[in-house]
């Protein structure tokens, strides 16, 4: 099947790092015709960078985490607006999870400004410092391992205290968005603690900015099916949004 010459043709690039066309021809026994096809469908996918007569792997781009210093200001204008457009999710008597993440982060300072009366549970220690002083909002801070230069909890102890936790809807965040594996991310310390939150809350919705759609990373954290909304910003490019729609994903822009 031409999806899995693609997942091995790939394999051979990223552990080869670079490889030149004719040689991948010889190694995968096709066609000029082919191999082109092959890679400007891998090329497309963003998995592979197209050199002159060659391939280059993008493996260590899609490693790469910007350090929470610059995260926090990304985009912040359009993070804002996805805060504002899941406030509307949110109702007197809700039970949520707050995910870990610079755009959920935005949600939480809107929740310290509001009179809702909610349960919030969230594995961020800055979310939590933030929610603390509300004088309404039960807040739960799920404790555990704390991931170095981050605010994220996460680790046995964590894990163990989401398999306690049930609430109405988990706000999650992500990495990037994967039009074929869905939600992604790129450390695998978290993995555990995000499917949790995702297998302990009735409804997930993903806030993430324009530029997940477009960011890669190597880490499932849950297929399509597992998610009832993104919300995003209107710099999302239609064409990406109408994949997802047709895909069965309900999504705003905002």
């Amino acid at each position: 099947m031409r999806s899995d010459r693609l997942q091995t043709l790939l394999s051979y690039i990223d552990q080869h790092e670079y490889a030149s066309f004719s040689e991948l021809c010889k190694e995968f026994k096709v066609s000029s015709a082919t191999m082109r096809r092959d890679l400007k469908t891998l090329a497309q996918k963003g998995l592979i960078k197209r050199m002159h007569g060659a391939v280059k792997s993008k493996i260590d781009d899609q490693k790469y985490e910007p350090p929470l210093s610059e995260r926090i200001n990304m985009n912040i204008d359009e993070k804002r607006r996805i805060a504002e457009r899941a406030m509307a999710e949110i109702k007197d008597g809700d039970s949520i999870i707050l995910d870990s993440s610079t755009t959920v982060c935005e949600l939480a300072k809107l929740l310290a400004d509001s009179n809702l009366n909610i349960t919030v549970m969230t594995n961020d220690i800055e979310i939590a410092y933030i929610l603390a002083p509300h004088p309404i909002i039960e807040l739960i801070a799920v404790g555990g391992y704390i991931r170095k230069g981050y605010y994220t909890s996460m680790g046995f102890f964590a894990e163990n205290l989401w398999k306690e936790l049930h609430a109405d809807k988990l706000f999650l965040g992500v990495d990037a968005v994967d039009l074929k594996y869905g939600m992604m991310n790129y450390r695998i310390e978290e993995m555990s603690c995000k499917r949790l939150m995702i297998e302990r809350a009735k409804e997930c919705v993903v806030l993430c900015d324009h530029t997940k759609f477009t960011s890669s990373a190597v880490l499932q954290i849950c297929p399509f099916d597992k998610v009832d909304k993104v919300i995003t910003g209107t710099e999302l490019d239609l064409s990406i949004m109408n994949d997802m729609q047709r895909i069965g994903v309900e999504i705003v822009r905002v």
